[in-house]
């Protein structure tokens, strides 16, 4: 398998290479090309999204302890007044 960053710079001497082999893979080496450079363009968007990510998790997490805490505390208050659950204690 050929490297896709190989590929990529040498896009000229790999399109001669399959030429001279008698094949004709210009349509697909011109799709390569125009889906990397592409990819290329969104890679900085990506890791400004990841970055955002990244932050929000940070807020979050100081706050994931003291949630599960609430949570557990707040179970027995609703069983207790709950007449049901409360008889069968």
């Amino acid at each position: 398998m050929i490297d896709a960053v190989w590929l990529r710079d040498n896009l000229d001497l790999v399109r001669a290479a399959v030429q001279a082999r008698g094949a004709n893979l210009s349509p697909e080496l011109d799709i390569f090309a125009e889906l990397e450079a592409r990819r290329r363009r969104l890679l900085p968007e990506i890791e400004g999204l990841k970055q955002e990510q990244n932050a929000a998790a940070d807020e979050v997490a100081p706050t994931r302890g003291r949630e599960v805490v609430l949570v557990v505390r707040a179970v027995p208050t609703r069983l207790a007044s709950d007449g049901d659950l409360a008889s069968r204690q």
